[in-house]
């Protein structure tokens, strides 16, 4: 593999010493260009001389040198350790945490707060369903690609990919480094590894941005646009273990607003359910002069803006003597 690498590095070198000449190039032409201007004036100065001023920083101790290699991702690895403790124990004592929960919440409201507990659970079981049964044919796909790009091990590669996307957006690209690396080694060109890259490329967008917010949304009734929004947002709350979280936590944000009327409006804003009745919605677009967004709606809002249509033209050939 030793050579493949060389060609690659020596290859890779050549673009970048011919990028960088150009800019080079480019730079002296402008300089050369500038020179040519007249000097601007001297500014004049005092006839005292200024002190020497060097900022000595104190010697780096092998502790700080550590926790700066390492602290990171040891703030990291600590804060999941947190939560999968955290985790395992709700697990355990489900059953106990959920009647205190409903015995602090719920008072006066049990029926309440027992069909939301149950709506929650039955759909956050639906989305770890559907993330199980994605996250395989997302293996079987990067097993079989690889296994006819001809990258080595391409069975371990598929189920490495599986398991490490079950961590969103993040999980999949550090699976997708071995196969990469191993693809530019093995190979005397660039074909091999370009395959590998635009395997994993066109399929994390495609489940990104297609798949997983039509599949999530339909099932859990969490829209597509919050889906990507609340990864955002517990990303950048909680970092890495926020975004593994996302999608459970939204969904249990969207039945506590669908259950509680104060808290309607998260169900408004997260939720996929349409808003506005076919009448509602026929008014809306007639007062906006959209005609033609009614045939995106649904079988029942065309029959609804065909039966109107038909109204006035029935009221027109009254008013204009039955022509």
């Amino acid at each position: 593999y030793t050579h493949n690498l060389e060609v690659k590095l020596n290859s890779l070198n050549e673009y970048a010493v011919a990028a960088l000449s150009k800019v080079t190039a480019s730079a002296g032409g402008f300089g050369t260009a500038l020179s040519q201007l007249a000097p601007a004036a001297i500014p004049t100065g005092t006839l005292e001389q200024p002190f020497a001023v060097r900022v000595i920083t104190a010697p780096t101790s092998p502790l700080q040198v550590f926790g700066g290699i390492y602290g990171a991702l040891l703030e990291v690895l600590g804060t999941t350790g947190i939560v999968l403790v955290l985790v395992i124990f709700f697990l355990l004592r489900r059953e106990d945490l959920r009647n205190r929960f409903i015995h602090l919440v719920g008072k006066g409201h049990v029926t309440l707060t027992t069909q939301m507990l149950e709506d929650a659970g039955a759909r956050v079981s639906r989305y770890l369903s559907l993330l199980f049964l994605i996250n395989l044919a997302f293996a079987f796909s990067v097993g079989i690609g690889l296994y006819f790009i001809g990258v080595p091990n391409a069975v371990l590669w598929g189920i490495l990919a599986g398991s490490l996307r079950f961590i969103p957006y993040i999980g999949p690209w550090v699976a997708a480094a071995m196969p990469i690396a191993l693809s530019m080694a093995i190979s005397p060109g660039w074909v091999a590894p370009s395959l590998t890259i635009a395997l994993f490329v066109v399929l994390e967008l495609f489940n990104n941005n297609f798949l997983e917010p039509w599949v999530y949304g339909r099932n859990t009734g969490v829209s597509a646009v919050a889906v990507l929004l609340a990864a955002v947002f517990w990303m950048w709350l909680w970092g890495p273990v926020g975004l593994l979280l996302a999608t459970p936590l939204t969904v249990c944000i969207l039945v506590v607003g669908k259950h509680i009327p104060q808290l309607s409006f998260l169900d408004i804003l997260l939720g996929n359910e349409p808003v506005f009745e076919p009448k509602t919605r026929l008014y809306q677009r007639l007062l906006a002069g959209d005609l033609i967004e009614r045939f995106h709606q649904g079988p029942s809002q065309v029959w609804l803006w065909w039966q109107v249509l038909s109204a006035i033209a029935s009221a027109r050939r009254r008013a204009s003597g039955g022509e």
